[in-house]
Protein backbone atom coordinates (compact mmCIF):
# COMPACT_ATOMS: atom_id res chain seq x y z
CA UNK A 1 0.00 0.00 0.00
CA UNK A 2 1.31 3.43 -0.86
CA UNK A 3 1.99 5.72 2.08
CA UNK A 4 -0.68 8.15 0.86
CA UNK A 5 -3.37 5.51 1.20
CA UNK A 6 -1.95 4.22 4.47
CA UNK A 7 -2.11 7.69 6.05
CA UNK A 8 -5.59 8.44 4.66
CA UNK A 9 -6.92 5.18 6.12
CA UNK A 10 -5.58 5.91 9.61
CA UNK A 11 -8.22 6.33 12.29
CA UNK A 12 -5.86 7.36 15.10
CA UNK A 13 -2.87 9.58 15.69
CA UNK A 14 -0.79 6.52 16.58
CA UNK A 15 -1.56 5.02 13.18
CA UNK A 16 -0.41 8.22 11.42
CA UNK A 17 2.77 8.32 13.50
CA UNK A 18 3.49 4.66 12.69
CA UNK A 19 2.93 5.28 8.96
CA UNK A 20 5.36 8.21 8.97
CA UNK A 21 7.97 6.26 10.92
CA UNK A 22 7.57 3.28 8.55
CA UNK A 23 8.13 5.52 5.53
CA UNK A 24 11.23 7.11 7.07
CA UNK A 25 12.65 3.73 8.11
CA UNK A 26 12.09 2.16 4.69
CA UNK A 27 14.03 4.75 2.70
CA UNK A 28 17.42 3.75 1.36
CA UNK A 29 20.72 5.53 1.59
CA UNK A 30 20.23 6.66 -1.99
CA UNK A 31 17.00 8.44 -1.00
CA UNK A 32 18.64 10.14 1.99
CA UNK A 33 21.66 11.18 -0.09
CA UNK A 34 19.34 13.62 -1.89
CA UNK A 35 18.04 15.13 1.36
CA UNK A 36 20.13 17.67 3.31
CA UNK A 37 21.28 16.26 6.65
CA UNK A 38 19.33 18.88 8.63
CA UNK A 39 16.14 17.86 6.79
CA UNK A 40 16.29 14.17 7.74
CA UNK A 41 13.70 13.39 10.39
CA UNK A 42 14.36 10.72 12.94
CA UNK A 43 11.66 8.77 14.71
CA UNK A 44 8.60 10.90 15.42
CA UNK A 45 6.86 10.16 18.68
CA UNK A 46 3.79 12.39 18.65
CA UNK A 47 1.55 14.62 16.56
CA UNK A 48 3.49 17.74 17.49
CA UNK A 49 6.67 16.17 16.08
CA UNK A 50 4.90 15.67 12.76
CA UNK A 51 3.68 19.27 12.69
CA UNK A 52 7.12 20.59 13.64
CA UNK A 53 8.82 18.51 10.93
CA UNK A 54 6.27 19.64 8.38
CA UNK A 55 7.02 23.28 9.21
CA UNK A 56 10.77 22.69 9.12
CA UNK A 57 10.65 20.81 5.81
CA UNK A 58 8.59 23.58 4.19
CA UNK A 59 11.22 26.08 5.29
CA UNK A 60 14.03 23.84 4.00
CA UNK A 61 12.20 23.34 0.72
CA UNK A 62 11.99 27.10 0.21
CA UNK A 63 15.78 27.39 0.63
CA UNK A 64 16.74 24.57 -1.74
CA UNK A 65 17.14 25.57 -5.40
CA UNK A 66 16.36 23.25 -6.99
CA UNK A 67 14.79 21.06 -4.33
CA UNK A 68 15.26 17.35 -4.81
CA UNK A 69 12.30 15.08 -5.49
CA UNK A 70 13.14 13.28 -2.24
CA UNK A 71 12.92 16.47 -0.16
CA UNK A 72 9.65 17.32 -1.90
CA UNK A 73 8.29 13.86 -1.12
CA UNK A 74 9.23 14.20 2.56
CA UNK A 75 7.50 17.57 2.68
CA UNK A 76 4.34 16.12 1.13
CA UNK A 77 4.44 13.13 3.50
CA UNK A 78 4.53 15.39 6.54
CA UNK A 79 1.89 17.70 5.04
CA UNK A 80 -0.53 14.82 4.48
CA UNK A 81 0.22 13.36 7.90
CA UNK A 82 -0.50 16.77 9.47
CA UNK A 83 -3.77 17.08 7.55
CA UNK A 84 -4.84 13.58 8.61
CA UNK A 85 -4.00 14.32 12.25
CA UNK A 86 -6.14 17.45 12.00
CA UNK A 87 -9.04 15.44 10.56
CA UNK A 88 -8.75 12.85 13.34
CA UNK A 89 -8.62 15.58 16.01
CA UNK A 90 -11.69 17.32 14.55
CA UNK A 91 -13.61 14.06 14.59
CA UNK A 92 -12.66 13.50 18.24
CA UNK A 93 -13.84 17.01 19.21
CA UNK A 94 -17.07 16.89 17.23
CA UNK A 95 -18.33 13.32 16.88
CA UNK A 96 -21.54 14.58 15.29
CA UNK A 97 -20.13 17.15 12.87
CA UNK A 98 -17.90 17.19 9.83
CA UNK A 99 -14.31 16.09 10.23
CA UNK A 100 -12.98 16.97 6.78
CA UNK A 101 -12.72 13.23 6.08
CA UNK A 102 -14.31 13.86 2.73
CA UNK A 103 -11.40 16.12 1.77
CA UNK A 104 -9.09 13.91 -0.27
CA UNK A 105 -5.65 14.95 -1.40
CA UNK A 106 -4.52 14.16 -4.90
CA UNK A 107 -1.88 11.42 -5.00
CA UNK A 108 1.71 12.51 -5.47
CA UNK A 109 3.42 11.13 -8.53
CA UNK A 110 7.19 10.90 -8.78
CA UNK A 111 8.81 11.25 -12.12
CA UNK A 112 10.90 8.20 -13.01
CA UNK A 113 13.48 10.46 -14.67
CA UNK A 114 16.29 12.02 -12.72
CA UNK A 115 18.32 14.96 -13.79
CA UNK A 116 22.08 14.52 -13.52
Amino acid sequence: MAWEQQIQQCESADCVIDAVNDFVAQQTGRFWSHVPAASRPGIVSNAEDIRAWHHRLVQDLKRQHPASIELQELCVLFLRASVRLHQIELRAVDREGASNDEMRCAPAHRSPRRRP
